[in-house]
């Protein structure tokens, strides 16, 4: 989300995924972030796999 006034970044649930991986000390890596529609749940492989197969 993105402050209308300023445009800076007002809140991010990436960042807080980042920081909290940063926090637990995890190893040196990339962070992939998959959302599907407003679907609030885990995405599986499985269901970015079905993306890709149907091109979208």
């Amino acid at each position: 989300m993105w402050d209308p006034v300023t445009g800076a970044r007002a809140t991010s649930g990436q960042a807080r995924l980042v920081d909290a991986l940063r926090r637990a000390g995890g190893p040196p890596g990339y962070l992939i972030v998959v959302k599907i529609d407003d679907l609030a749940a885990p995405v599986s492989p499985e269901d970015v796999a079905e993306l890709l197969k149907n091109g979208r």
